[in-house]
């Protein structure tokens, strides 16, 4: 039973997909704040229709402006990026 879609194992992909979307959502609205400001309404809104790139962008300019690679943001980063590929290997055939 735990390997259909009906199991343990659809409830446990379905709250992982959950919790990395609100991660995600978290994070980007997070970076579109950095963004406003650090470079005004334009990077805010370049930075909202670029979701991924611009929280790389926005994480290497806090390392280079701070000097500290493991700032907070980073590392919330780090551990999304972590989580989200975790899940994508315990649950293969839900991420497909």
């Amino acid at each position: 039973m735990s390997s259909t879609k009906g199991g343990g194992r659809y409830w446990g992909a379905l709250i992982c997909a959950g919790i990395v979307t609100v991660l995600f959502l978290i994070i980007h609205v997070i970076t579109i704040v950095i963004a406003y400001q650090h470079s005004g309404l334009f990077a805010a809104v370049v930075s909202g229709c670029l979701p991924f790139i611009s929280q790389l962008y926005w994480g290497y300019k806090l390392w280079v402006y701070s000097g500290v690679f493991f700032s907070l943001y980073n590392i919330t980063f780090i551990i999304i990026i972590g989580f989200t590929l975790l899940c994508s290997k315990l649950w293969p055939d839900f991420f497909d």
